[in-house]
Order: structure tokens, then C-alpha cells, then sequence
């Protein structure tokens, strides 16, 4: 009996460590690597506290280039896509398009700040109420996204099922795993099978 005890804690610790290292494998944004022609696509995050947060909308993927103040905005075939002019006044940042001098103003909602563009803006598309999301990485990867549906909940992992409770809807239990550096999501009872591919 003496050895029973400490054998049972020891399995119950065991057991809280590996569900921590589980979840915190599939922290942080994701978006869907299949997407509409029009770029329509998903998008979901999961949060350290649980609070999951789906969204659905436009998003464009490019790659980006800074000069000086100048911007450089390339598609993922490395085509130039456009130049802006970047000014920074406090947590805001004022894209000038070369050329038009339409100039879009964003607010930073993620990231350092100090004056560069690496992390996320939010701001109002040129002459819409739309709002927008520019994401740029450390890594010269550019994310756009107007999400046109955002929802928020809850999720949790048990080993590999995963969780995902919306109020007023029926939990969705997903299987999930890696794969080519995309999660894998597949509903347990097999109906539907979504694939995300991580941001930086």
C-alpha cells in the first residue's frame, strides 16, 4: 500500500504534464490552407487561458521587403505588388502607396513598440468602415485579413481530441496531428477534415 499511493501521484502528475504539453503544441493562430478563389478562408487562434477565437474572411498571403522608410510588397511568386511610404507616429503607422498617395492608417494591436513594422495592425480598408489586419513577421512574411465573421469560445485538449465549445452551439470534438507543418483537424466522427497552416 505505501507504494501505491506515491505511484498514483506520480501517474496523475504524469498524466497533468503530458495534457500542458499537448495543448501548448497548438497554441497560437492558424489559418486555413485551403481557401475560395476570391482568398475567402478560416482562420483560428487558441489562447494559453482556453479562450478560443474563430474567424472567417479574406486572407491574402505575401511577402515584404523594408528599405529605409519605403515599403515593398510582393506576392508569393516575388512579383511586386506595390511601394508605400511608412511613418510612424506612436502606436500608429501611415502606409503612402507610391504613386496614388492614398495613405491607410493602422493602429498597432500586437507586437514591439519601437519603430518597425514586424507584428500586427488593425485599421479601416481605404474608404470602407471593412476593418483590416496586416500581420507582418520577422521572417519577411506578410498576412492580410478582413474578417467578415468572428466568433469566440472556449477549447480543450484530452490528449489527442480536441474540443471546441461556441455558446448557443453543440461542442465540435475534432481529432487532431501534425503534418507537413500543418494541423490536422478531423471531427471524430469523421464528417469534415480541416487543415491549418501556423503563423509565424
Amino acid at each position: 500500500m505505501k507504494y501505491i499511493i506515491p505511484i498514483l501521484i506520480f501517474l496523475l502528475v504524469a498524466n497533468i504534464g503530458y495534457a500542458q504539453n499537448t495543448r501548448e503544441l497548438i497554441l497560437g493562430e492558424w489559418v486555413s490552407d485551403s481557401r475560395t478563389k476570391g482568398g475567402l478562408g478560416g482562420a483560428k487562434f487558441y489562447s494559453a487561458d482556453g479562450t478560443l477565437i474563430i474567424t472567417f474572411g479574406a486572407l491574402v498571403d505575401f511577402t515584404y521587403k523594408v528599405e529605409g522608410n519605403i515599403l515593398s510588397i510582393y506576392s508569393l511568386e516575388n512579383d511586386l505588388i506595390k511601394k508605400q511610404e511608412i511613418s510612424y507616429v506612436g502606436e500608429e503607422i501611415i502606409l503612402k502607396t507610391l504613386g496614388t498617395n492614398i495613405e491607410e492608417k493602422l493602429s498597432r494591436v500586437d507586437g514591439d513598440d519601437d519603430q518597425t513594422i514586424v507584428g500586427k495592425w488593425e485599421g479601416s480598408l481605404h474608404n470602407t468602415e471593412a476593418k483590416q489586419i496586416l500581420h507582418f513577421t520577422d521572417t519577411g512574411n506578410f498576412y492580410l485579413s478582413v474578417p467578415f465573421a468572428s466568433v469566440t469560445g472556449k477549447y480543450q485538449v484530452n490528449k489527442h481530441t480536441l474540443i471546441e465549445t461556441i455558446e448557443g452551439k453543440d461542442p465540435s470534438e475534432w481529432r487532431w496531428r501534425f503534418g507537413d507543418n500543418t494541423l490536422i483537424l478531423e471531427k471524430t466522427d469523421g464528417s469534415k477534415i480541416e487543415r491549418y497552416i501556423r503563423k509565424p
